[in-house]
């Protein structure tokens, strides 16, 4: 026997592809339905389930209604559902439920909405594998309380902040394989009704009136983690057909441009991209990620005519899966860049210099960052990510991937 849960248009569509004799039944049952009377689910529980071939859910309900038929003993494996997205009779997906959770808290009263996030996340994957958790779940701390509504932006606007919390906080913790969850907390006197065990808890000890600072780089002593960003199904296909759609059978050399007006002496050289990518072998096909504030606009000289992935340079998951699929991604120092070394199978040359007159990359913040002038940081992969130290002329460009090829883990 053939049953279709609910009675609507879905119940029609599904009775025409299937063509064959199905009974119907709806929670409450007793109507009549093409001559037939309507079975309950009071009714369906007193069958034999093994008479059953399987029930297909024509609602928009599934969820609730698949709950119902796990608790009168129906076996999962026998319902199905029509899919309106795709227009078929599909298997239920359960969701794979996790109690054992570590809770990552993201305070933003002493961390920036950067990329710097990477070394948070770092440490939190770090704990959830020491403490023996099956999944990590990230609950974000905004810096407001009820006592305290009105907060000044520092750094960033608070409209800018709130865009990258959604563009790039969260989708670098969804390219976390082991992230289930993310929750942004309305205020901050919302943490204490969260009934969490405080060894659950990352970071250690963790208090929402002395949260801790900004994690760097030298917070992490041990660099044990084979990887930590790995791109979702989605993103990575989207990566994928841009690959195949623009290189043929080149090899994608994916060079992400530093354009922000803030500190614009860390920016790119287009002058000089242009003529590395004029000299580059034409087995090579060179992809242009422009920086996400400068999407859209136009790239001077030949630049403009270099395919430019957009997709990246708007979501974080496709950039992730962009510098996945490269063959060798190029960038000076800049935000993108700090996750090259923590991306699975990510192959990558960056360019840093030194300049005492711009705070970000001072001798001093470097250092406490991480990076010793001439030095490669303990983290990069040899024979995959590769630190110049110089800046991106043209010269250092055509030296530097050179010696990468000659040293390229393959």
């Amino acid at each position: 026997m053939i049953f279709l849960y609910g009675i609507n248009e879905i119940t029609r569509i599904v009775e025409s592809q299937i063509n064959q004799k199905v009974h119907y039944i709806t929670t409450n049952g007793s109507e009549n339905y093409n001559d037939s009377l309507v079975c309950s689910l009071k009714d369906l529980a007193e069958l034999d389930y093994s008479a059953i071939e399987k029930i297909i859910i024509c609602s928009m309900y599934t969820t609730e209604i698949t709950e119902s038929l796990l608790e009168i003993g129906f076996p999962i494996e026998s319902i199905f559902f029509y899919n309106c997205n795709t227009c078929r009779i599909d298997t239920i997906f359960l969701s794979d439920i996790q109690d054992d959770i570590l809770y990552a808290v993201f305070d933003l009263k002493n961390n920036f909405v950067s990329y710097d996030f990477t070394n948070f996340l770092y440490l939190a994957e770090q704990n959830r594998i020491a403490s023996s958790k099956n999944k990590l779940g990230l609950i974000v701390i905004p810096n407001k309380s009820s006592s305290n509504l009105i907060v000044s932006a520092t750094h960033y606007s608070a409209s800018d902040a709130d865009w990258r919390l959604d563009h790039i906080i969260y989708p670098l913790a969804h390219s976390l394989p082991s992230v289930c969850s993310i929750t942004l907390l309305p205020s901050r006197d919302f943490f204490s009704q969260l009934d969490i065990n405080a060894d659950d808890i990352f970071p250690i000890g963790y208090s929402i009136d002395a949260p801790p600072k900004q994690y760097v780089y030298n917070d992490i002593k041990v660099f044990s983690l084979p990887y930590l960003f790995d791109a979702r199904e989605i993103p990575a296909s989207i990566a994928s057909n841009y690959i195949e759609n623009h290189c043929e059978n080149r090899l994608p050399v994916v060079i992400t441009l530093r354009e922000y007006d803030a500190q614009p002496g860390r920016n790119s050289n287009l002058k000089s991209i242009e003529q590395f990518i004029a000299k580059l072998d034409p087995k090579y096909q060179p992809i242009i990620v422009r920086d996400t504030y400068k999407t859209g606009s136009r790239l001077p000289g030949s630049l403009a005519s270099v395919p430019s992935c957009d997709a990246a340079a708007l979501d974080v998951e496709v950039r992730i899966a962009l510098y996945q699929k490269a063959f060798v991604n190029l960038a000076v120092n800049t935000g993108p860049s700090y996750t090259f070394a923590f991306i699975k199978g990510c192959y990558s040359i960056e360019y840093r210099w030194i300049d005492d007159d711009i705070f970000s990359i001072s001798k001093g913040v470097m250092e406490q960052a991480g990076f010793s002038k001439d030095k490669q940081p303990v983290f990069f992969a040899s024979g995959k990510n590769l630190l110049f130290w110089g800046k991106d002329t043209t010269k250092n460009m055509s030296e530097s991937f050179s010696y990468f090829l000659s040293i390229r883990d393959t």
